[in-house]
This record gives C-alpha cells, structure tokens and sequence, in this order.
C-alpha cells in the first residue's frame, strides 16, 4: 500500500501538471468516477466526466493561459487508504469571469483521498480564494487572541 503522504504528492502532481497543459482530462483522471468538486465560486461538479468537461470550457476560455502551483500537501491521514489533503496554491495569467485579465490569486484547496486499490484518488474536493493577507493577519490575530470581530 502507498502511504497518505507519497499519494497526495502524486495527486498533487497531476492536479498541477494537468493544469498547467490545460488537459482536462489529465486534470480530471485523479478523481474518482462519482467525485464531488467544488470549485472556488461554489459551483459543485459531480463526476470525473463533469469535472472533465467543466474543465475543458474554462481551459479554452478564463484559464487558456493561466499557470498554476501548488505547495507541498499537508496530510492527515484518517485510516487505512484515507486521508484529508490541504494544499496552497497560486495562480497567475487567468482572466475574471468578464474576460479582464485577472491579478495574480492564491487559495487553498483540500480533498478526502482515497486509496482505491493501490491508487490514490479524489473522492471530494473543494477549492477557494484566500482573501488579502491583510485580512487573514486580522483575523488570525482574532482567533488566537479569542477575540469577537
């Protein structure tokens, strides 16, 4: 059995080198057939052929020139062939919704892994935007004060 860690590296892998070519099918194999992904608007695909098939219209279109990059994963393993993923990413080159260019973003992405017979797959994923790092500073200096906003 591969352990947690070396299996989200790989997914992690072949998340960013299927992105970066703009293949979506690449980009889609490392989900489960009945995966749910969750996108950073909070749109949610259900199946590897909807998250292929989603991914082939915004690669040709908002993300034909974007390149992404993804950090080390951080796991936490939750039992034999299971594990949580978190990983950082950043973006440049994309276009907003409308078509303008869009600035350079950062977020963070985190998926249930699955070892589906020696196979790390993604069972569920959600992705989104981390806001300016002036507003997580204040909020994080919130939360470890205990403080109410």
């Amino acid at each position: 059995m591969i352990p947690a860690e070396e299996g989200a590296k790989a997914i992690i892998d072949s998340l960013t080198d299927g992105w970066n070519a703009h293949d979506a099918k690449a980009f889609a194999a490392v989900f489960r057939v009945d995966a749910n992904f969750t996108n950073v608007f909070g749109i949610e695909l259900l199946g590897r052929e909807a998250i292929a098939r989603g991914h082939a219209q915004i690669f040709a279109g908002m993300f034909r020139d974007s390149t992404l990059r993804l950090d080390t994963p951080k796991v936490t393993p939750l039992g034999e062939g299971l594990a949580w993923v978190g990983a950082h990413w950043q973006m440049s080159g994309a276009y907003d919704p409308q078509g303008a260019p869009w600035p350079d973003r950062r977020g963070v992405m985190h998926f249930v892994a699955v070892d589906d017979d020696g196979t790390w797959q993604i069972a569920a994923f959600t992705n989104m935007d981390l806001p300016p790092d002036s507003q997580v500073a204040a909020s994080r200096e919130q939360l470890t004060r205990g403080s109410q906003p």
